[in-house]
């Protein structure tokens, strides 16, 4: 295994740790992030398993929903959104649709990849607003869900960013852009997981007020 994705497995891991340590004093919204961890561990890692000997790319057709599915509701247990969930269903609808038409599971769910990615980012902007239109005196460091939001806005942008120039990535030579695209890619990964542990730790403050 190369030394980024024992890295990775290992804050991952460290997450969960945190997390089930410290998982009676979390608020709702990150105990579902626990969860989130624990099936992005048994994914990827499955997803490794796999990459060894055929495609793991079916792997991702369940991975993805499921995870969405997650970052949801753990957003609306904050948010308490009568629109998440309602899109959450189109967004599966959409998926399942894909996945037994024109991106079946030999391919990887790039279509279904974007829209999440994008949700995500429109569930991160939703939280860090509401979070700018409340009244307490408590910093934002406090609440869970502003490091966790940082984390999928930088992870997220990237991933759109890369899923937009792909074919141009594809045509560049550049042994130097595109190494340093892999790490950026690479440490926004570290970055996100690294959110996750830092919310673990935090005060668990959570919106008072729904608008």
């Amino acid at each position: 295994m190369k030394p980024f994705l024992i890295i990775y497995f290992w804050l991952i891991l460290a997450g969960i740790g945190v997390g089930l340590f410290h998982f009676s004093k979390l608020s709702q919204s990150s105990r579902i992030s626990v969860a989130l961890l624990v099936v992005t561990l048994i994914s990827e890692a499955v997803a490794q398993l796999l990459k060894v000997k055929m495609s793991n790319f079916p792997v991702y057709h369940f991975f993805i929903p499921i995870q969405f599915f997650l970052i949801t509701i753990s957003y609306n247990a904050e948010l308490r959104s009568k629109y998440l969930l309602t899109i959450f269903y189109a967004f599966l609808a959409f998926s399942v649709i894909a996945t037994f038409t024109f991106q079946p599971l030999k391919i990887f769910p790039s279509y279904t990849n974007l829209i999440s990615s994008f949700l995500v980012i429109v569930w991160s902007l939703m939280f860090l607003r509401a979070l700018l239109k409340q009244t307490s005196e408590y910093s934002f460091t406090q609440f869970p869900l502003f490091w966790i939001s940082c984390g999928w806005l930088m992870f997220n942008i990237l991933t759109l960013f890369h899923f937009g120039t792909y074919n141009y990535l594809l045509t560049v030579k550049n042994p130097v852009f595109q190494s340093v695209f892999r790490n950026v890619r690479i440490g926004a990964n570290y970055f996100l997981y690294g959110c996750y542990i830092i919310s673990f730790l935090t005060s668990q403050r959570q919106i008072e007020q729904h608008n």
